[in-house]
């Protein structure tokens, strides 16, 4: 597999994530709602939720405007699973505390405990730029060597469309 290919495996594995995490919820969780952290998210530009800076994103927003501003990680299975692919970012060249790779394990171990909102968010935060960074590289090429002579063309993707349709029809 080349590797572009190999590339998109992996953005799709991770939304493939995304669709176990919204598609599970159980109805009961699903009624807390995270709209008041999001507005104060939305007002200071980040938060610091244990020691771990998450940012403002739009298509954080959006995600969970069109969730109902329901919880979206109610699976245990799914965390474990998004600490799986922060071990394993350093292959791609990445650093797994760039995803709050410390936070992650010490909610998956129990060792870090958030109300269900903050947690939530968290773990979003850390999907949504682990899957960015999958598909876009953390670093503008450019600005790192500038005899860099070809630009990333991605179709022109809503990428929280693409999330919802990912969600919606499964991995």
């Amino acid at each position: 597999m080349n590797f572009t290919g190999e590339l998109f495996s992996r953005v799709f594995k991770l939304a493939g994530l995304c669709c176990l995490l919204v598609l599970s919820a159980p109805a009961a969780r699903a009624q807390e709602s995270l709209q008041p952290l999001l507005q104060q998210l939305s007002s200071q530009g980040r938060l610091d939720i244990a020691g771990a800076t998450v940012y403002d994103l739009a298509v954080t927003r959006d995600f969970y405007q069109r969730n109902g501003w329901q919880l979206a990680w109610t699976r245990q299975e799914a965390v474990s699973e998004l600490a799986a692919a922060i071990e394993q970012a350093w292959r791609e060249g990445m650093n797994g505390r760039d995803y709050h790779q410390d936070q992650v394990r010490g909610l998956l171990e129990g060792s870090l405990t958030l109300d269900v909102a903050s947690r939530d968010l968290l773990l979003t935060d850390s999907l949504v730029r682990l899957t960015y960074h999958y598909a876009l590289g953390k670093v503008d090429p450019s600005e790192y060597a500038a005899s860099w002579n070809f630009g990333v063309v991605l179709p022109d993707i809503d990428p929280v469309a693409w999330l919802g349709e990912v969600i919606a029809q499964g991995g």
